[in-house]
C-alpha cells in the first residue's frame, strides 16, 4: 500500500508544527527591509556629502577671479608713404583688432592664431583720430586712440552732415576734411535733388543748403559725397507745423484796430500790449477756436501794438505794428493850415488806410519744426 507522507518541521518542544514556514518568511522579509533601509540611508548621506563638496568647489571656482590681459598697442605714422603701422602684442592669442577713423564705420583685422599682429593701414589726411580696440580669445578688450595731424595722407573719411532749423527752413550743412563733391536730398519717395559744389568756390570743404520743410510728417534722406567718393547718408523724420496767422486792420474812423488770429489747430492764448499796457485773452477750457476776432480802441496820437499768439500746439507767432490817430487832425497841420475838422478826419482816414496795408504785410505764416533722428552711416 502506498503511503503519503507529510513533512512538517518539529518545533523546539518536540511537537509537530504546521506554521513554521510562515514565521521564517516573515523574518527574511524584515531583515531584507532593514538592509534596504540602511542602504537608502547610506545613499542619502553619500549624496548629500557629494552635493556639499561640489557646492564648495563651485563656490571656490566662482570666487576665483578671471585673469585679465591688457594688450600693448602702437600706431606709428609713415607720412612719406601715407600709412600708419598698427602693432599689437598680448600675453595670450589675439582674436581680432577693430579700428576706425573719427566716427567712420569700423573695420576688422582678424587674428592669425598668435599673440602678435602688425597691420599697415592708410593714413587719413588732416587732423584725425584713429580708434583701436583689441579683443583676445578670452574676451578681454584693450582700447587706445591716437591723433594725427597730417598735411599729406589720403581722403578716407566720409563727410559729416549736420542739420539746423530756421523758421520753416531746414539748413543742411555737409563738411569734409579735404573736398566735397556734392550732396543729394529727397523727401519721402519724391525725386532726388542734387546740389554740387561750385567749381570756383573758395572753400570746397563745406556746402550749405536751405530746404523748405514740408507740412505734416515726412522723412528726408540726405547723402554727402566727397571728391574721393567717400559717402555719408543720414535720414531724419520731421513734422512741419505752421505758426498762427495774425491780421491787424484799422476800422471805423481810424480810431479802432480789428485783430484777427487764426490757426488750423486752434488758438490757445493771445497776449498783447498797446502802448505798453498789457492785455490777455485765454480760450475758455474745453473750447477750441480756430479763429478769434476782436477790436481794440486806439489812444489819441501815436500807438504801438505788440501781439503774441500761441496755438494749442504751443507754436507762437508775434506781431509788432504802429500807427497814429488824431481825431482833429495832426496838431501841426491844424496850426499851419487851419483846416476844419471834417477835412482833417478825411486826411487821417487816408493815412490810416496806408498804415492798415503796412500792418497786413506783417502777417506771420512762418513754420516751425520738430524732429526724430534715425542716423544711418
Amino acid at each position: 500500500m502506498n503511503q503519503i507522507l507529510e513533512y512538517s518541521n518539529i518545533n523546539n518542544k518536540g511537537k509537530y508544527s504546521g506554521g513554521g514556514n510562515k514565521n521564517t518568511s516573515d523574518k527574511i522579509v524584515k531583515v531584507f527591509a532593514v538592509i534596504l533601509l540602511l542602504f537608502a540611508i547610506f545613499l542619502i548621506i553619500s549624496g548629500a556629502s557629494s552635493f556639499l563638496k561640489n557646492k564648495e568647489n563651485g563656490d571656490e571656482t566662482a570666487n576665483t577671479p578671471v585673469q585679465e590681459y591688457t594688450a600693448t598697442i602702437e600706431a606709428l605714422i609713415d607720412e612719406e608713404n601715407e600709412e600708419v603701422n598698427i602693432i599689437v602684442d598680448n600675453e595670450i592669442e589675439i582674436s581680432k583688432i577693430v579700428y576706425n577713423w573719427n566716427s567712420n564705420p569700423e573695420r576688422t583685422i582678424q587674428g592669425d592664431g598668435t599673440n602678435h599682429i602688425e597691420k599697415t593701414i592708410d593714413l587719413s589726411a588732416g587732423n584725425s583720430t584713429l580708434n583701436i580696440k583689441v579683443i583676445d580669445i578670452k574676451g578681454n578688450e584693450t582700447k587706445e586712440s591716437f591723433t594725427f595731424n597730417s598735411e599729406s595722407g589720403k581722403d578716407i573719411i566720409s563727410p559729416e552732415i549736420t542739420l539746423g532749423y530756421q523758421g520753416d527752413k531746414l539748413i543742411i550743412t555737409a563738411e569734409d576734411e579735404k573736398e566735397l563733391a556734392f550732396i543729394t536730398y529727397k523727401w519721402n519717395d519724391e525725386p532726388i535733388v542734387e546740389v554740387r559744389v561750385e567749381e570756383d568756390a573758395e572753400d570746397k570743404t563745406i556746402l550749405v543748403e536751405e530746404v523748405d520743410i514740408l507740412m505734416g510728417e515726412n522723412v528726408i534722406t540726405i547723402t554727402a559725397v566727397d571728391a574721393a567718393n567717400n559717402t555719408k547718408t543720414e535720414s531724419k523724420a520731421l513734422t512741419g507745423v505752421t505758426k498762427p496767422e495774425i491780421i491787424v486792420n484799422l476800422i471805423g474812423t481810424g480810431d479802432t484796430l480789428e485783430i484777427t488770429c487764426k490757426h488750423e489747430s486752434g488758438i490757445k492764448e493771445i497776449y498783447y500790449t498797446l502802448n505798453d499796457r498789457p492785455y490777455q485773452y485765454q480760450t475758455p477750457e474745453g473750447e477750441n477756436y480756430t479763429e478769434i476776432k476782436f477790436t481794440q480802441a486806439l489812444d489819441e496820437g501815436y500807438n504801438r501794438i505788440k501781439l503774441k499768439v500761441t496755438s494749442v500746439d504751443d507754436i507762437p507767432a508775434e506781431f509788432d505794428g504802429e500807427c497814429e490817430y488824431y481825431p482833429n487832425g495832426r496838431p501841426e497841420e491844424t496850426e499851419t493850415t487851419g483846416t476844419d475838422t471834417e477835412e482833417s478826419n478825411t486826411t487821417e482816414e487816408t493815412e490810416e488806410t496806408e498804415n492798415n496795408n503796412t500792418s497786413e504785410s506783417n502777417t506771420s505764416e512762418e513754420g516751425n519744426t520738430t524732429s526724430e533722428d534715425t542716423d544711418e552711416n
